[in-house]
């Protein structure tokens, strides 16, 4: 049985199996280290007994409770990205597209004139470029949105802030890949309970 603590875990990390009575697959029921709530180790699971025990896709499916278009979308995802292409896809919208870098500047320079309040920054943001609530304005400040320097703007920097730009950019692929921590855990525990993959 799994823990509520465990259960909120794969939850936040969006790794939750929400259908582990359908997991059917024998090392599931047979080793406690196999477990059905755990979305990353079912669809690698799957894939290795098509691909290393030699399943048929049919009976990998139905062992594991998937389709067979979902079957394709995960092998096909998994070939191009490796294990990161198992993990679920980031929802909603991909990019701040109405964040410009010119209204995120304009909302910054208007929240430095403290007697502006958010309503009447969003009214000028309203007026200037396009409508806006203010929570989404508040945001722009609070996440401190990343806007990438024209080319112009980067030829006039000396070699100090240059180094300082590229010491930013590795820090922020760092703080994006953070979350991969967890998949190569799965995968190293895999490694060391079974010796090989």
């Amino acid at each position: 049985m799994i823990s509520m603590e465990k259960m909120n875990q794969l939850r936040q990390w969006r790794v939750l199996n929400i259908r582990p009575q359908n997991v059917k697959d024998p090392l599931f029921n047979q080793y406690q280290f196999f477990d059905p709530y755990e979305l990353l180790q079912v669809k690698y699971e799957m894939l290795r007994h098509v691909h290393i025990d030699g399943w048929g896709i049919t009976k990998a499916t139905s062992a594991f409770g998937c389709s067979r278009p979902t079957f394709y979308k995960i092998n096909s995802l998994f070939r191009e990205q490796g294990l990161t292409g198992l993990l679920p896809l980031k929802t909603g919208p991909k990019a701040a597209y109405k964040l410009i870098p010119e209204v995120i500047t304009f909302i910054q320079d208007r929240r430095s004139i403290k007697e502006l309040t958010w309503k009447e920054i969003v009214a000028e943001v309203e007026k200037q470029f396009f409508p806006m609530h203010v929570s989404t304005a508040q945001r722009v400040l609070r996440e401190k949105k990343i806007v990438m320097p024209t080319p112009e703007y980067i030829a006039g920097l000396t070699t100090g802030q240059l180094r300082t730009m590229k010491l930013y950019e590795i820090m922020l692929f760092v703080v994006m890949f953070f979350p991969l921590i967890a998949v190569l855990r799965i995968f190293i525990n895999l490694v060391w309970h079974r010796g090989s993959i």
